[in-house]
């Protein structure tokens, strides 16, 4: 996998826990459009003129690329993650998902967290993020 890549699915993995309110937010967004106010009273012509733009501007929550482009990352990594074993999993929170982590790599083996070598230990993370990156569809990037 390139390096590129890599950090793409490394830095939706640290956004994951965010990524319901960003959804929310996102939905929050799209329901609820500002309305630039008007500042030209009395500017001259057709005062009454109906003002479309807003029409023309608003998204619908099922049209937008960006909501849907949050959900299939939280679904793709939920899926990952739930299927992944025990000791996957630990790796991935500890390094990934957990908002301050308390160990690097060889913090889980040295602690016993996981009982197998850097080596397995990286090749455990890979698989993982190799597997989020075929599933979002960016493991060509």
């Amino acid at each position: 996998m390139k390096e590129h890549t890599k950090q793409l699915v490394i830095e939706i993995l640290r956004d994951f826990q965010d990524i319901p309110q960003h959804i929310k937010d996102r939905e929050e967004e799209l329901r609820h459009p500002v309305v630039p106010r008007d500042e030209n009273v009395g500017g001259g012509r057709a005062q009454y003129k109906p003002n479309d733009d807003i029409d023309r501007l608003i998204i619908t929550i099922d049209e937008d690329e960006r909501l849907h482009k949050l959900k299939e990352e939280y679904e793709v990594v939920d899926y990952c993650y739930r299927h992944a074993d025990g000791y996957t999993q630990k790796i991935i929170y500890e390094l990934y998902i957990k908002r301050y982590p308390s160990y690097t790599m060889q913090g889980l083996i040295e602690n016993g967290i996981i009982p197998y070598s850097q080596k397995t230990a990286y090749k455990m993370r890979n698989k993982f993020l190799k597997e989020v990156a075929k599933r979002l569809g960016i493991d060509s990037l």
